[in-house]
């Protein structure tokens, strides 16, 4: 299940888009944005340079992919369990999404926070859909 999605600029680590899961992620696993900081933060200094990649919590059941694309990471939370395959074609269905909604010039010149939170909506459609998982093994 993707429990969590957090979109963000290379260049800066301009937060750009988050769907975080809500209170049962944060009762679960409370660290989790701390996180998702350290991983956007890796990506931004140039430390995390692999395409993709996918990081284990600790001892958490829960685990962190990433895709970095044309200067934006994509980064979801799942259960551990939620098999890769899945995990990274979510995040290319919502890189593809993104890619239609907003422009390159708009992705790379947005001034201020989760400016892109109309698109918001459209990542809880396909967590959703990605989350069941009979629906999620047809996509991929």
């Amino acid at each position: 299940m993707i429990r969590a999605v957090y979109i963000a600029r290379v260049s800066d680590g301009l937060p750009l888009v988050a769907s975080l899961g809500g209170s049962d992620l944060h009762r679960e696993f409370p660290e989790y944005k701390d996180q998702l900081k350290q991983i956007v933060q890796s990506v931004t200094s140039g430390a995390t340079i692999e395409p993709k990649f996918t990081l284990f919590a600790g001892s958490s059941r829960f685990a962190f992919h990433s895709c970095i694309d044309l200067g934006i990471a994509y980064v979801c939370i799942t259960e551990r369990s939620f098999q890769k395959r899945q995990a990274y074609g979510f995040l290319d269905a919502v890189r593809s999404a993104l890619c239609e909604e907003f422009t390159s010039e708009e992705l790379q010149n947005a001034m201020r926070p989760y400016a892109l939170l109309r698109f918001e909506s459209a990542l809880e459609k396909l967590k959703k859909s990605y989350s069941d998982s009979s629906i999620a093994s047809q996509m991929t």
